[in-house]
């Protein structure tokens, strides 16, 4: 059996003009109530577990496609570091810049990255690893972002939306 991540999402991609309008719309980072609201929401869904949690977390949002921009993602990881007092850290970047759209799985499992900075998975040996994104459809993404950061020990992926169109990698 493969690693096993717990992944959280606000919505399925059943509801895909509704989502893709949201995901596309929050592109950018610059709509600030839409993304306080994205962030309260996913805070609503998975905080339960009270403030010691909130203590131990940190924010990784997925890396732009674009180096030297902020997107929705960071946005996100922003705004939830703000709501919980955790710290985020814009700590990744793609080993290829290339879109993932239109990509078979096989394509996506080959995604890389790498931390900005030497020395990252050090830092996060005793951290809860959020790991901000707006879709998770094969896992691909994350996957390359836990290897990235050291594999750390507690790892969960948060989302806008979950699509199942493609298989779940056999590793997440």
């Amino acid at each position: 059996p493969g690693l096993q991540v717990p992944v959280y999402s606000l919505f399925t991609w059943k509801d895909q003009p509704l989502i893709s309008d949201l995901i596309y719309g929050l592109k950018g980072g610059v709509l600030k109530a839409p993304v306080q609201k994205v962030s309260q929401s996913l805070l609503k869904e998975r905080l339960l577990l009270g403030p010691a949690f909130c203590q131990q977390l940190v924010f990784v949002p997925a890396p732009p496609k674009q180096t030297q921009t902020a997107d929705h993602a960071s946005a996100i990881a922003e705004n939830l570091s703000l709501l919980t007092s955790s710290p985020w850290f814009n700590l990744l970047e793609y080993d290829d810049l290339s879109t993932q759209k239109h990509k078979s799985l096989k394509d996506r499992q080959k995604i890389k990255m790498r931390p900005k900075v030497p020395n990252t998975p050090n830092t996060l040996r005793k951290r809860q690893v959020i790991f901000v994104d707006d879709v998770v459809t094969s896992g691909s993404t994350a996957l390359a972002a836990y290897e990235a950061l050291g594999s750390p020990a507690h790892f969960e992926v948060w989302a806008l939306a979950y699509r199942a169109k493609l298989v779940v990698s056999p590793d997440l």
